[in-house]
């Protein structure tokens, strides 16, 4: 009789280990965090609408830094293609006159593109989050300086 308790206790422990197992490999594991963003696995609509930028945290050769952020710093992305980048030093990539205000919009992959008609100049951050409510992106110039801007959604 205690042998067939011991296979009995042993089979619900593997019973509960599978259920375990399939639980952690769902579907819906949140992929928009850590930098695994891939805009074609994401919703539609979700990208576009103005973003309010809410922090910008700068490193330069190492040292940290995080630069002041006003309520006017805000990002727009139309479903268009179309984008408004407000004030224009938030991305001082960008360049160009203040006149200049067409700026178009591509993504692919966790890239997102910002690039200006006129001049052609551009700049890609990588996404490294985006959810509903929060888009998360990253400046690299090629050297030892990199930028991440924190932005919440306040319009679809």
């Amino acid at each position: 009789m205690e042998k067939k308790s011991f296979w009995s206790l042993f089979a619900i422990i593997m019973v509960s280990a599978l259920c375990l197992g399939l639980a952690s490999c769902s579907d819906d594991d949140d992929d928009n965090e850590g930098g695994n963003v891939n805009i074609e696995n994401v919703e539609p609509g979700v990208l576009t609408g103005k973003w309010q930028c809410v922090s910008i945290a700068c490193v330069e050769d190492g040292e940290k830094d995080n630069r002041e952020v006003n309520e006017s710093y805000y990002l727009i992305i139309n479903e268009d293609g179309t984008a408004i980048v407000n004030p224009r030093h938030l991305f001082d990539d960008l360049g160009g006159s203040s006149t200049d205000t067409a700026t178009y919009w591509t993504a692919e992959g966790n890239k997102l593109t910002l690039r200006r008609n006129s001049s052609g100049e551009y700049i890609v951050l990588t996404i490294k989050k985006l959810t509903r409510n929060e888009l998360v992106t990253e400046a690299y110039d090629g050297d030892d300086y990199t930028e991440t801007h924190t932005f919440k959604k306040v319009t679809e």
